[in-house]
């Protein structure tokens, strides 16, 4: 194998792993659909023909199985399997009756046939890897091997294209019909394939790259084709999110504006995960929130304002008045104070819930408790508008995870969690 096909069967079969994971994702979803099954296990046939002939694999395999050369009939059989999983589901969407049912199993006793066939060749050929016709009985037969596996998948593509062609003619929509053409063209492409390599058994060999180039157009038709659906759909959203004018600005502030609450968001997720319809916090999540950005913004905010009223047991009154006085001090205007104080609120309602989870203070009463005046803190003041509300949000988040006041609050109510002067009953009055 040359370096250049070596290259592209590596590409191929990246690609090839990549659908079936790609699909592996829809199959988790509708286990019970029959299409995703048969696009799967095919998929997963062709990843394993073009992986396990790769010098490294096959010869892992060869050791461990103790038989050279069972790699090699591995992946002849995986790639025998993939066209029959493929053209029987298609002998069903056009015929759904018994004739279809018999075309699949006259070609699955073909297939056997040839398996029997190739089974041989641990006696007649054992270690032989090659396929070129010579004079000897050991090459005679690795030659006869190669065409019969080769005229079994011919067979398959053959009966493939007229199917393909006349259920693209009677399918409604588009999309549908340039999904089942392209798989025509790979087909097409695969008929190829087989001349091609059939005419490499012949001496002197044709180059082996050609077969290679064939066998990426094959695989990159077969998986734009079953996943045309899926890139129409991204395509649709793109240009329906970017083609307005200020669309990318919105975007891009959407962005902004989690990235700035991401701190806040992050450190209140433990208190309840369950509610959550987000990733969980992880490194570098704020990159990776998904393609619906305004989701990811108000889902966001709706977590942050859950979290903070299921905190409302562990409000400390004093942390308010703390956090006006450090900011009056630090000489912060006026219109910071409110969310330097939020800030310092939710910080050391949060500090002092991980305390308690960990016994290290009592934990809060029961669900007679009431705050009082603070009962509706956490929510945000009637008649607010969202875009208010958010950018209200935007600066408590900023200051909890970048002042150095909130930090002043919370080691000082700590402290005072140890002194005389601030008991349990302090932490929780009576309503």
């Amino acid at each position: 194998m040359t370096a250049g096909t070596l290259a592209i069967i590596c590409g191929l079969g990246v690609l090839a792993w990549a659908t079936v994971l790609y699909k592996g994702r829809a199959l988790w979803q509708n286990p019970r659909d029959a299409a995703i099954w048969v696009y799967w296990g095919g998929f997963l046939c062709l990843a394993a023909t073009l992986t396990l002939p790769l010098p490294a694999v096959f010869r892992w395999i060869d050791e461990l199985v103790g038989l050279q050369g069972f790699a090699y009939l591995l992946s002849d059989m995986a790639g025998l399997l993939a066209c029959w999983t493929w053209l029987a589901y298609l002998y069903r969407l056009n015929t759904p009756d018994p004739a279809a049912m018999r075309a699949s199993r006259r070609l699955a006793l073909i297939i056997a046939a040839a398996l029997g066939f190739m089974v041989l060749r641990f006696t007649v050929a054992p270690g032989r890897v090659e396929h070129q016709l010579g004079p000897d009985r050991v090459a005679v037969y690795m030659a006869l091997y190669r065409l019969i596996y080769l005229g079994v998948m011919g067979l398959h593509f053959a009966h493939a294209i007229p199917l393909l062609r006349d259920y693209a003619a009677v399918v409604p929509g588009p999309a549908l019909r340039a999904r089942l053409r392209l798989m025509t063209w790979a087909a097409g492409f695969g008929l190829g394939f087989v001349v091609y390599e059939s005419l490499r058994v012949i001496p002197p060999p044709l180059p082996e790259i050609g077969g290679a180039l064939l066998m990426l157009m094959l695989v990159l038709l077969l998986v734009a084709g079953f996943t045309l659906g899926a890139w129409r759909s991204l395509w649709r959203g793109l240009v329906r999110r970017w083609s307005a004018p200020a669309a990318a600005r919105d975007w891009f502030e959407r962005f902004r504006v989690c990235r700035c609450l991401y701190p806040l968001w992050r450190a209140l997720y433990p208190v309840n995960p369950s509610i959550s319809f987000l990733p969980a916090p992880a490194p570098f999540g704020i990159w990776v929130l998904g393609r619906d950005i305004s989701f990811c913004l108000w889902r966001q905010v709706i977590e942050i304002r859950d979290w903070s009223l299921e905190l409302r047991p562990y409000q400390m009154p004093e942390a308010l008045r703390l956090a006006e006085e450090l900011g009056l001090r630090a000489g912060l205007p006026p219109v910071d104070l409110a969310p330097l104080a939020e800030a310092a609120r939710l910080a050391a309602a949060l500090h002092l819930w991980h305390r308690a989870l960990h016994g290290a203070v009592p934990g809060p009463p029961g669900p007679q408790h009431v705050i009082g005046a603070n009962e509706h803190a956490d929510m945000p003041p009637e008649g607010i508008e969202p875009d208010d509300e958010i950018a209200d949000l935007v600066r408590v988040a900023h200051y909890f995870a970048h002042s150095p006041l909130v930090r002043v609050v919370v080691t000082r109510l700590d402290e005072s969690l140890h002194s005389e002067t601030y008991t349990s009953s302090a932490l929780h009055p009576p309503p």
